[in-house]
């Protein structure tokens, strides 16, 4: 701390006068000492009886021991005036720091109180004036107990006591809370600080207390623990696995049946994360799930596998949630988790009955087209030669009856068997393309479109230059069948003038197209067809392509016609 200017003044001042009268009591001594030397020099003076020292040999010693005597007293009086200067600095030093220690005290917003170890207030800073209203007058005669509730004055009388006896301060592992009392009556609840400040010899020691008001704070943590208990009621009243998280996909609070999932208690949870519950991959997993929800801040649901406390094996089906504050902000997230392991077993096992279903669909229709085959076959090869051999014969004979009473009647069997001759063709077509299997797939398609669309002026196109033989027959089969099948639809349907239809083969898969210049249709309609809402048809395609390992799709819209595909591949 700068010593006062003033103090220094009187200081330098007093040090110049002390030094001008040394220096001017030294000469004044040497000069008398040498007039003095000069006079004896001159004057006889006899020797003192019986001595062998002349009395003028005295005068030097006399004059060093003057001189000496001189200079110590001066000196003395230095250094007497400088002590007293220095022990001035240091109270108007003492002084200046009292000072800055009130000023610090009065510019911390915490309670800050001196008092004796029976309690009785000594100091007070100006928070504890401003805010609990305790005054200055109060200092020296009130305890600081008399200004608690009951409660903290019995637990600030045990401290007191114990440090008066010891004479030091215990360790806290918390800081002490009590209630002190405002001048008018009201409670405030502060956390205490306090240090045992020791002083001069003789005076008792001294308690320096800085509290804290923690009211607010208190109020916070009590709605905090009535939020919580009204959380964790909630929680447990849910049947199903529920939880809270932070944004660290920390537990804050799990119910009973989440924990008897985990195989660990609800109070061992708290503050873990899933990595120190599941297995890590599933845990990972559940935490990118939490990371979504919190960066969207829109809520999700899964479908997630666990692994229980007991290893079994369960689906779970999920809904995480983001846990707003009131600004909008995302603080964490909660989630409910419902087990569905009956229910996704139930799925599994519909899943395989459809296939069964599929499956035996197929080899039905497959059964069915053998046999339509073998139909067809038998009428192609028996009943139609027997018919050609009959429409032979009955010409020879139409021509013997001739100009005869029977010529009409020959000739009327002649144009029914030609009838019957042109219906069994039809009937062996309908029944099965023989082309497909003497011709192949290709040469089977355009039959099938002069059989279809040519009677009925619709120009059509087939393209099979990049088609190799090379999926078996029952594909060949199924895939014949898709076509007759969208070419009846565009008959239906379409209103179409034109259709294209593509065969073609890669390494991997065959695709066959079937586009018509028609009148289109909605997308929405479509795709319901195709999930069996509505026509069949389209629903039996996917089904039947689907059995092959294959996709089936249509793109059209209202007005641009209609493009369906089906692409198999080659196993």
């Amino acid at each position: 701390m700068p010593d006062n200017k003033e103090t220094k003044k009187k200081r330098r001042g007093s040090s110049a006068r002390i030094d001008l009268i040394l220096v001017i009591t030294v000469t004044a001594l040497v000069f008398i000492g040498s007039l003095l030397l000069d006079i004896l020099a001159v004057v006889e003076i006899p020797r003192f009886p019986d001595a062998s020292i002349h009395p003028v040999q005295l005068i030097p010693a006399f004059s060093v021991l003057v001189l000496g005597l001189a200079w110590y007293s001066l000196r003395r009086m230095h250094d007497l005036t400088a002590q007293t200067f220095t022990r001035e600095e240091i109270e108007a030093e003492l002084l200046e720091k009292e000072r800055r220690l009130q000023s610090i005290l009065d510019a911390v917003p915490d309670f800050v109180y001196e008092h004796a170890l029976d309690g009785t207030l000594l100091f007070i800073n100006q928070s504890t004036r401003r805010v609990l209203g305790w005054r200055q007058e109060h200092l020296g005669k009130i305890r600081v107990q008399d200004l608690m509730d009951e409660e903290s004055r019995e637990k600030a009388a045990t401290i007191f006591e114990e440090i008066a006896r010891t004479r030091r301060m215990k360790a806290l592992n918390e800081r002490p809370v009590f209630k002190l009392r405002k001048y008018l009556g009201d409670l405030v609840t502060v956390e205490a600080n306090g240090v045992l400040l020791t002083h001069g010899l003789g005076e008792k020691p001294t308690v320096l207390t800085v509290a804290r008001d923690i009211t607010e704070r208190m109020a916070v943590e009590a709605e905090l623990q009535a939020t919580q208990h009204q959380q964790k009621a909630l929680l447990d009243g849910i049947p199903d696995m529920a939880w809270l998280k932070d944004l660290k996909s920390r537990f804050i609070a799990v119910n009973r049946p989440f924990a008897e999932a985990s195989g660990y208690s609800m109070k061992f949870l708290q503050g873990k994360t899933d990595l120190d519950i599941w297995p890590r991959n599933l845990a990972e997993s559940y935490i990118l799930d939490d990371e979504e929800v919190i960066m969207t801040g829109h809520p999700k649901r899964s479908e997630d596998p666990m692994i229980k406390a007991d290893g079994s094996h369960a689906w779970i089906e999920t809904i995480r949630v983001p846990i707003m504050d009131a600004d909008g902000r995302v603080i964490g997230t909660s989630g409910v988790g419902r087990d569905i392991t009956e229910r996704k077993f139930a799925e599994q096992e519909l899943i395989r009955y459809q296939d069964q279903l599929r499956q035996l669909a197929s080899e039905l229709t497959l059964a069915e087209e053998r046999e339509r085959r073998s139909i067809a076959v038998e009428l192609h090869d028996q009943i139609g030669q027997m018919l050609a051999v009959s429409k032979i014969r009955m010409g020879n004979l139409h021509k013997q009856l001739k100009e005869s009473e029977h010529e009409e009647q020959a000739q009327e069997i002649l144009e029914m068997i030609d009838q019957i001759i042109t219906d069994v063709r039809t009937l062996t077509f309908e029944l099965s393309s023989l082309v497909l299997y003497q011709g192949g797939l290709g040469a089977a398609i355009r039959e099938l479109c002069n059989k279809t669309l040519a009677p009925y002026g619709i120009d059509f196109n087939t393209d099979d230059s990049e088609y190799a033989k090379v999926i078996s027959q029952d594909a060949q089969i199924i895939l014949y069948q898709v076509t007759r099948e969208l070419l009846h639809n565009v008959l239906k349907h379409a209103r179409a003038s034109k259709v294209t239809i593509k065969l073609a083969s890669s390494d991997k898969a065959i695709t066959l197209s079937v586009k018509d210049n028609g009148v289109g249709v909605d997308p929405k309609i479509i795709q319901k067809h195709l999930r069996g809402r509505g026509n069949l048809g389209l629903f039996s395609i996917k089904e039947r392509i689907g059995l092959l390992g294959g996709d089936f799709n249509i793109e059209s819209e209202p007005g641009q016609g209609m493009l369906a595909m089906a692409v198999i591949p080659i196993r």
